[in-house]
């Protein structure tokens, strides 16, 4: 439903017609007559053709009575109370929110042009690429315009826009297949996991490249073999089965069910200064719904301290380039060598890689059986990783702990305290050369997968030689 085709009497209007739009005459919506009709029709084809809901195009008061909006979806709802109404209201405001959880859902102008500019890495219709607004984009609008998450559709492509792949080829340094990919996937990322509601524009599961208003679709020969596809397949069905990537309601935040652990606005270890933002979610009062969700937009990795909030195990949901799910669904386990240990809810030092993203999953307070059951087997691979170093014979609990991140074996070692980076520091710093370990020459840290690894996880050496 939309502004209409331009009336034979331009001057007049008649009686359906009221001025001009940039696209043809005005519907003259507030006129009773003229929202008679309207109202009609769309109850006609709730009720006997049994549609989902409406989306109206062009819905701002330049163009569209609101009075008229209100009454159809007071008069829709009476019939249908699950009625679905979006709008094309750029841009957006808040009186088409009603009282909130019953309003229009809106196309979200903020979340659409932030991400862009950070996708181009570069201006983008009035947002920059920097920090600012950041946490307002991702907290459904609601500083701008919402009351609810359900007055809110994130999207970073439709038929007024240009593809993410094609946005980038304003961007010299983006222009190439491997960025485009990669973008692509932050922005479907992003679409996804940002509260509110998600919309996913036809193509772009296919992350296909085209200009604005080209509304064919070149479908592939092989959905089997499409890699973008199969991600964003799994990474739809993460959101339709986890309820803590579909937050909902007035202030999630002051209802407990949603905290900041990364931002632009925190300190420095938190993302302070960088195009980063993370949220612990906690739908319920199950613990084993609590999730993580982290992003980063910089063109380069960030080092930041996670504060998961719950110690245990946190299996890798997802991230830029694999989903892997839980069973039935999937075969991810908490002995993962991907999965985060933690025993006081905090995770030190862990790298978003340039470009990324993750989903971690909290599942269990215990860690997991060892993965090493001796040093032969820690040290098994590391002769054939370069950046493994030199090693010597001594078996205690750092070279194993060295050892199983050089291998990217990254579950606790054989000593019960050890189980991640902050605990192993802690450990030689109470026992020193005195204890079982000696102060080793490197440490090891688990690092996300960089722009161009293939590998998912990749050891980098800190501690006495620069990174």
């Amino acid at each position: 439903m939309g502004p209409g085709p331009r009336a034979a009497d331009d001057a007049g209007g008649g009686l359906y017609f009221n001025g001009a739009t940039p696209w043809g005459n005005r519907v003259a919506t507030e006129k009773a007559d003229v929202q008679n009709l309207l109202i009609d029709a769309c109850r006609m084809l709730v009720g006997e053709y049994h549609v989902d809901g409406f989306r109206l195009d062009a819905t701002h008061t330049d163009y569209m009575d609101h009075g008229f909006l209100h009454r159809l979806a007071a008069e829709l709802k009476t019939g249908k109370p699950d009625v679905l109404l979006v709008a094309e209201n750029l841009p957006n405001q808040g009186d088409l929110n009603l009282e909130g959880w019953n309003g229009y859902g809106q196309w979200s102008e903020l979340f659409h042009d932030k991400l862009k500019a950070l996708l181009r890495e570069g201006q983008f219709e009035g947002q920059s690429a920097g920090t600012d607004n950041l946490g307002d984009t991702f907290y459904f609008s609601r500083s701008r315009f919402a009351a609810h998450t359900n007055n809110v559709v994130n999207y970073c492509e439709s038929h007024d826009e240009q593809s993410v792949p094609y946005e980038l080829q304003f961007t010299p340094w983006l222009d190439n297949p491997a960025a485009k990919e990669r973008k692509g996937r932050l922005g479907m990322f992003a679409t996804l996991v940002a509260l509110g509601q998600p919309m996913i524009y036809m193509g772009q599961e296919f992350n296909l490249e085209r200009p604005r208003n080209v509304v064919a679709v070149d479908w592939p020969a092989s959905l089997d073999q499409h890699g973008f596809y199969q991600w964003c397949r799994r990474l739809v069905r993460l959101r339709r089965r986890y309820p803590g990537l579909r937050l909902r309601g007035f202030d999630p935040a002051a209802a407990g069910q949603f905290k900041w652990i990364l931002g632009p606005w925190l300190d420095e270890s938190h993302g302070g200064g960088r195009r980063t933002v993370g949220w612990r979610a906690h739908p319920n009062d199950r613990p084993t719904d609590t999730l993580a969700v982290l992003l980063n937009f910089e063109g380069f990795d960030v080092q930041v301290d996670l504060e998961l909030g719950r110690p245990g195990v946190w299996v890798k949901l997802a991230d830029i380039d694999r989903v892997a799910d839980l069973p039935p669904d999937g075969t991810s386990d908490p002995n993962d060598p991907t999965a985060l240990h933690s025993t006081d809810g905090r995770f030190a030092s862990f790298t978003l890689p340039s470009s990324s993203s993750f989903i971690y999953k909290w599942t269990t307070p215990e860690p997991p059986p060892d993965r090493v059951s001796s040093a032969a087997d820690a040290g098994r691979d590391v002769g054939s990783d370069p950046a493994a170093g030199e090693w010597s014979d001594q078996t205690g609990t750092c070279q194993i702990f060295a050892r199983n991140c050089a291998t990217r074996s990254l579950a606790s070692p054989h000593h019960p305290t050890l189980g991640s980076l902050s605990q192993l520091r802690g450990y030689v710093d109470t026992r020193g050369v005195a204890g079982r370990c000696e102060p080793p020459a490197h440490q090891w840290h688990a690092r996300g997968q960089g722009f161009k690894s293939p590998q998912l996880h990749q050891a980098q050496r800190i501690g006495r030689t620069p990174a």
